[in-house]
């Protein structure tokens, strides 16, 4: 029995996904083993008992990471690489980050703008709840069976 490496730095690399299966077929195995990940991920959720903050601190750290790697890799290489091969930014492309760098860090102020701006106006906050009278059951009872009752006051 042989054994078949694939590498992605290979021409090879898909050539037995394309000769068995059109690309509609794998369009749709690709999805679908995207959805299956993406479900796995979020069923975690059943599995978690309470509020466990050192976890949802590690998701959201992870996530933070894989979105900037997906960024830097899809859109931010490509467009260094394209003012490189332009020849505008610096006779060997010494200066091709220089379009793309304005665009990054105006992304990084809308977030952290966004970020602060919403803890101005409480948004997401339990201040909010507070401020707009909702009173939530959290009764030891109520918390073991993992149902909190929250209502809205109105007032």
């Amino acid at each position: 029995m042989k054994l078949l490496i694939f590498s992605m730095q290979k021409p090879g690399f898909s050539l037995l996904a394309r000769r068995l299966l059109p690309p509609e077929i794998q369009a749709i195995f690709g999805t679908l083993f995207t959805w299956g990940l993406t479900a796995a991920g979020s069923a975690l959720v059943f599995l978690m008992s309470g509020t466990q903050r050192k976890f949802l601190d590690s998701s959201l750290g992870f996530a933070a990471g894989v979105m900037l790697a997906a960024s830097y890799w899809s859109l931010l290489a490509p467009a260094i690489e394209m003012a490189e091969s332009s020849g505008m930014y610096g006779e060997s492309g010494e200066y091709a980050f220089a379009p793309v760098a304005p665009g990054f860090f105006l992304g990084a102020l809308f977030v952290y703008a966004a970020d602060q701006l919403m803890h101005y106006f409480k948004i997401g906050s339990t201040e909010l709840m507070i401020d707009m009278n909702v009173e939530c059951n959290l009764s030891p009872e109520t918390k073991q069976k993992g149902i909190v009752g929250c209502r809205y006051d109105g007032s």
